[in-house]
């Protein structure tokens, strides 16, 4: 099957320009863009799909108490603290 594209102009910050080139390493730049869009288009569904499901949760009552995720938070953040400390 023959994929049709279509050509995108897309302006940039010289040192945006640079910094793509950069991470490029040899590839053309076409891919690496086609690359970086899949990602983040791939991204958004994933975030869209993580949503309606707090949607729908939050519908059907299931809710997380503010005190709840003070506890969490505080719990990850303890962790963070102790990240590296031997």
């Amino acid at each position: 099957m023959v994929e049709t594209v279509t050509k995108v102009t897309v302006s940039l910050p010289k040192e945006m320009l640079a910094e793509v080139d950069a991470l490029a390493a040899g590839q053309k730049r076409s891919a690496f863009f086609r690359e970086a869009i899949e990602q983040r288009l791939a991204y958004e569904r994933w975030f869209r799909e993580q949503v309606a499901i707090g949607i729908e949760a939050a519908d059907q009552g299931e809710l997380i108490s503010t005190a709840d995720v003070k506890i969490d938070i505080n719990e990850v953040l303890a962790g963070v603290g102790q990240a590296g400390k031997t």
